[in-house]
């Protein structure tokens, strides 16, 4: 997918039989020190021709090399802001400076990778790949596309069924995929530039991922009848983990008269206790009790911090 850096210099070789401006297939040289994956070569790279003409040079992007019988498969003609020609036999091969190599190490920086092949959208949280890449993409990779505008996402599950790789991922509330993208990326890096710190599930509730595990953050508040010296809710937020989370509950002060802006607007007040229960993969259920009964105008808030995996 990601385009794989040379580990030798002055590989060079010639192609082995002539081949059109479309084929996805050449063999070359046997024995090459050039990635055995997701490498890239120059075709005529020393040819008097104009790029675009017959046998003029031309940079292609390749999914395998085999050492072994020189053939080179999986193809991606005109790569570089080349064009797609004709090249005879015995035309000159090198692996050499080339700007998808540049666009490879610039994933060094900002932490984000290229990837070349197409991904098709099915619908707002799900887009298909044309073959097996379970091996490259993960649960918790993070994504950047341009969907007319650049959008971001995790991904939350990955599977292969011949002949695609069905990719399953969230922005939360704050994006989806409304169209196949047009650019992709893919990063496995901690905090690639531009990734957000966190996404929206619902009002008052977000969350970011660190490889599978996810961790929930939510405030809130319910206002008591007069007569009960408890309140109880349930914060369903939107994730399915695959076993009951970990949840921290913390009473955070009292409101009276109108609804609190944040967590941090209830005045201090220690005679009510907050607590979880009864969690499952997809909600908690929670309760705030106090030593009396609490005023029907008395909004109780909370914190909630939930973490488990997908």
């Amino acid at each position: 997918m990601a385009t794989a850096v040379p580990t030798a210099d002055f590989q060079t070789s010639s192609l082995n039989g002539a081949i059109n401006a479309v084929v996805d297939s050449m063999v070359i040289g046997t024995g090459l020190t050039i990635p055995a994956t997701n490498g890239a070569l120059q075709i005529d790279y020393d040819s008097s021709a104009a790029v675009g003409a017959a046998s003029g040079p031309e940079t292609i992007i390749y999914a395998t090399y085999n050492t072994a019988t020189g053939d080179v498969a999986g193809m991606t003609r005109g790569s570089g802001g080349t064009t797609g020609v004709t090249h005879s036999n015995g035309a000159s091969v090198q692996c050499g400076n080339s700007s998808v190599y540049f666009t490879a190490l610039n994933a060094l920086y900002d932490g984000w990778i290229p990837v070349t092949e197409t991904w098709t959208r099915t619908d707002n949280t799900t887009f298909t790949i044309t073959g097996d890449f379970t091996s490259v993409l993960a649960v918790g990779d993070k994504l950047k596309v341009t969907d007319t505008t650049t959008k971001y996402f995790y991904i939350v599950s990955v599977s292969y069924s011949a002949p695609d790789t069905t990719v399953t991922i969230t922005g939360g509330t704050n994006y989806v995929l409304a169209a196949t993208p047009t650019v992709r990326y893919y990063s496995k890096s901690t905090s690639p530039i531009g990734f957000p710190t966190e996404f929206d599930l619902s009002a008052n509730v977000q969350f970011y991922m660190t490889g599978r595990k996810v961790t929930i953050t939510t405030w809130g508040f319910k206002v008591g009848n007069g007569s009960d010296a408890y309140v109880a809710d349930t914060v369903t937020h939107g994730l399915t983990f695959t076993t009951v989370p970990i949840v921290s509950m913390t009473y955070a002060g009292y409101k009276d008269g109108s609804d609190p802006a944040n967590a941090g607007a209830g005045a201090a007040g220690t005679v009510a206790y907050a607590s979880a229960y009864g969690a499952t993969v997809t909600k908690v259920d929670w309760t705030i009790t106090a030593s009396s009964a609490i005023g029907a105008t008395r909004r109780l808030l909370y914190t909630m911090t939930i973490i488990g995996k997908i």
